[in-house]
């Protein structure tokens, strides 16, 4: 059965971020009047957007679980237009909402901090950046814990792949949150095929050749291609383009290591 998702207020929005402490806490430890006060029904609307809801994977390691979890947010959202997803209300919403256990679990460490009275402004920063665009649009959508799974699955679906989630896969088994805010926050990976090309090209490698590693590997290939975007039409590159520049750099750091 289809559900219609009910988008926070602006004005609740800005109330919670003001306010986030205070709300944190209270769904941390379950305070019934700070929870009643967040879930007013005047703080949310209805939105247009219609959705069948399927629960997120809340257990097991998240090199495991992230991958499966991309897979069924994408499809569950697939049809939000980039602008969409692009809005700060829509994953506080859904977070809020629907995926409050997945939130929890994907960010147990600093939920379990503030219950013990330990590192609370560490816990309180951290889970206030896995919730709000605390970062400017572009990286918080990688760095949200919700956001991320539906951009990653967005801007690695190969449509033309027997599996179309092979790269999500690929990208999201190892250190996925370093990955995601290194390689996602450039300019050049809103162009689709480029960014296909320079995926596969990467999982080749860390298949055939060695683990990729962000430092050593993703950097490289990152500034190349930021580079590059700024002093040629880097749209006119095919995805084989991209391909073949990314091995040669991949290549080549194996020759520097040797």
């Amino acid at each position: 059965m289809k559900t219609r998702l009910k988008l926070i207020t602006s004005e609740a929005l800005n109330h919670f971020t003001a306010n986030f402490e205070y709300f944190i806490r209270g769904i941390a430890t379950g305070d019934k009047n700070v929870l009643s006060e967040l879930y007013d029904e005047n703080n949310f609307s209805d939105s247009n957007i219609e959705f069948e809801y399927t629960p997120l994977i809340q257990n097991g390691t998240y090199n495991v679980t992230d991958y499966k979890n991309i897979k069924i947010l994408y499809e569950t959202f697939e049809n939000l237009t980039p602008v969409q997803a692009s809005q700060e209300r829509l994953w506080v919403s859904l977070t809020l909402n629907h995926y409050m256990d997945y939130f929890k679990y994907r960010t147990e460490s600093y939920f379990n901090n503030l219950k013990e009275g330990i590192k609370i402004e560490e816990s309180i920063k951290g889970l206030k950046a896995a919730i709000l665009y605390s970062w400017g649009q572009k990286r918080s959508l990688f760095v949200c814990r919700l956001s991320r799974l539906w951009w990653t699955g967005y801007l690695t679906y190969d449509k033309d792949h027997s599996n179309p989630y092979h790269l999500a896969k690929f990208f999201s088994e190892s250190d996925f949150s370093g990955r995601a805010i290194i390689y996602f926050s450039s300019n050049y990976t809103a162009n689709k095929q480029l960014s296909l090309g320079i995926l596969t090209a990467l999982k080749d490698y860390n298949n055939e050749i060695e683990k990729i590693n962000r430092q050593r590997h993703l950097v490289p290939v990152t500034k190349h291609f930021n580079t590059l975007g700024g002093g040629t039409l880097i749209d006119l590159y095919t995805r084989e383009d991209a391909y073949k520049i990314t091995e040669n750099i991949l290549l080549n750091s194996t020759t520097k290591s040797i």
